[in-house]
């Protein structure tokens, strides 16, 4: 099952978002949303791919999407 992730682009490489999107396609992500305004890019990557996602030129990191499940509401009291 692929992670939800989202990308940090690194500005100092000099690369935009889009064209780190395209990297991050061509490397097997399915890429969500590009928010070049804040330098990051969501979407999915399966894990095989996780290490050559991280390894491109222009992406700065990676953090795992963070999902919080509240108990069902008879387990709330």
């Amino acid at each position: 099952m692929p992670d939800r992730v989202t990308v940090i682009l690194d500005e100092a490489e000099g690369s935009t978002a889009d064209v780190l999107a395209d990297r991050l396609r061509r490397a097997g992500m399915q890429v969500e949303q590009v928010l070049d305004e804040i330098g990051m890019i969501i979407g999915t990557v399966p894990r095989e791919h996780r290490a050559k996602v991280s390894a491109l030129p222009g992406v700065a990191g990676i953090e795992d999407e963070t999902t919080f499940q509240p108990p069902p509401p008879d387990e709330a009291q």
